[in-house]
């Protein structure tokens, strides 16, 4: 006796890589490590031009 298979039964198939996934978890990765550094930027030179101005009014003149 021979076993045959079940046509009914459908047999998982191998996910197709995602590579859009791929891709937009790297441009969010990329444009938030922007975005930090230019927090970073715009807060030094906001401190930057604290100091300055608190430096020119301790200036004797």
């Amino acid at each position: 006796m021979r076993a045959e298979r079940d046509e009914d039964q459908v047999r998982p198939s191998r996910a197709k890589p995602q590579r859009r996934l791929a891709y937009e978890i790297a441009l969010g990765i990329i444009l938030g490590g922007a975005g930090l550094w230019l927090l970073q930027v715009l807060t030094g030179l906001i401190a930057a031009k604290f100091m300055l101005q608190q430096i020119q009014m301790h200036l004797p003149g």
